[in-house]
């Protein structure tokens, strides 16, 4: 820090006084890089001490890989501008986009495959998260990515083909969109994965649809009308205070109007069995269908 010159009268002399303050820049900024939550504790000026912090959270986000919190705390610090905490910066970012990146599968290295779902059963009109398992050499297993901010250690689902007579992939994440047709209900969701450049490496799972996720048939009616609204609220007037004060609250509005009756709909049912359900009964309203085993509710 360069030397602060005071000059201030004495008598009829002016004297002048060179000060120099060596502890004024640990004091005022963080001139080194903190290493230790214990470190920042000790600082004199308290001000600088959540700075401090954010900064050694931001070390230890890092460090478990959490590279989104680092960055956020390493912002919340305001020490990314540091020499050093420059340089802390761009390991972040380089971690961060190393993450990003799966791991290379090489088809040869490959014994086994095989595509796992989160249930046993599969709703017709949800879609459905999986994850592909390949077996490899050496008796070690690689897994697909679920997040696509964190593919390191994974490896990409396009190193696979997948197809399915009542499923689609779309083409990027672990989420296949599947297609109801009346044939899954006797036959199942037959998905087959395969590996790009060894078609022969190959595995077919079958999942037995869900029937109890469909729920019902359900048509609304009109909406209600809206509620009036609540009165304004009162001013405020003083002649004695030239500045105004706030007004008081409005009144709360009142309630809506009742909704409108659903309207009339045509409803086919039908029993049936098949290979997965013995005992089938199927409610049609237009396009739609709902399912229920025999001795269940269907909600129309």
């Amino acid at each position: 820090m360069r030397p602060v010159t005071l000059r201030f009268p004495a008598r009829n002399a002016i004297v002048v006084a060179s000060l120099v303050c060596a502890a004024c820049p640990s004091f005022f900024a963080i001139q080194t890089e903190p290493t230790s939550i214990a470190e920042c504790d000790d600082m004199l000026n308290q001000n600088l001490r959540p700075q401090c912090k954010d900064y050694i959270t931001a070390k230890e986000a890092y460090a478990n890989g959490d590279y989104r919190s680092a960055e956020s705390y390493l912002a919340r610090s305001g020490l990314g501008d540091e020499t050093w905490g420059k340089a802390f910066a761009a390991e972040i970012a380089g971690a961060a986009e190393a993450s990003r990146r799966a791991d290379p599968l090489v088809p040869g290295s490959v014994r086994g495959i095989d595509i796992l779902f989160e249930s046993e059963t599969l709703c017709a009109v949800k879609p459905a998260r999986f994850k592909i398992v390949a077996s490899l050499v050496g008796g070690t297993k690689k897994e697909t990515w679920s997040d696509p901010a964190l593919r390191k250690g994974f490896i990409d689902i396009d190193n696979f083909t997948i197809t399915s007579p009542h499923a689609s992939w779309r083409g990027e994440g672990p989420v296949l969109d599947l297609a109801g047709d009346f044939a899954v209900y006797d036959d199942g969701f037959a998905i087959t994965v395969a590996l790009k450049g060894n078609p022969d490496m190959n595995a077919t799972r079958t999942l037995k649809p869900d029937l109890a996720c469909v729920g019902g048939i359900f048509a609304g009616g009109g909406g209600g009308g809206g509620g009036s609204s609540g009165r304004d609220g009162q001013g405020f007037s003083n002649s004695t205070e030239c500045r105004g004060r706030n007004g008081g609250n409005g009144q709360r509005g009142m309630s809506g109007g009742r909704g409108g009756s659903g309207p009339d709909m045509v409803v086919d049912v039908g029993y049936s069995a098949t290979q997965l359900f013995p005992g089938l009964v199927v409610a049609r309203v237009g396009k739609t269908l709902a399912f229920a085993v025999a001795g269940k509710t269907i909600t129309i």
